[in-house]
C-alpha cells in the first residue's frame, strides 16, 4: 500500500464516530487493512449511500411557504431531484459520441 492510499485509510479510521466506531473491532490488523475494504466494511453494516426513495419523499414533502420567493427553494429542489432521480440526470457533453 502506498503512503497516499496509507494515509487515505488512516484519516478514514480516525473519523469513524459513534456505532461507527464500532468497526474498528472486526480489523484485525488496522495497519494493512486497505481503503477499499474500510469502505466495503462500512457499506455492508450501513447499507449504500444512494437512497432515492427518501430524497424523492422529501422533494414530495417540500412546500413553498407563503410569502418565500420560489428563489429560495430552487436549490434545494434541484439537489433532491438528481438525488431522488439519478438516472433522469443528463450526460456529460463529452459521453456523448462523436461523429467521425
Amino acid at each position: 500500500m502506498n503512503g497516499l492510499t496509507m494515509k487515505k485509510t488512516t484519516s478514514l479510521l480516525c473519523a469513524l464516530d459513534g456505532p461507527a466506531r464500532s468497526l474498528l473491532a472486526e480489523i484485525d490488523d488496522i495497519d494493512a487493512i486497505s481503503f477499499a475494504a474500510v469502505k466495503n466494511l462500512l457499506t455492508k453494516r450501513f447499507g449504500p449511500i444512494s437512497l432515492p426513495d427518501v430524497h424523492e419523499q422529501a422533494l414530495q414533502d417540500l412546500k413553498l411557504v407563503r410569502g418565500q420567493p420560489i428563489r429560495e427553494i430552487t436549490t434545494e429542489v434541484s439537489r433532491l431531484t438528481k438525488l431522488a432521480y439519478p438516472s433522469l440526470m443528463p450526460l456529460p457533453e463529452n459521453a456523448w459520441p462523436r461523429k467521425p
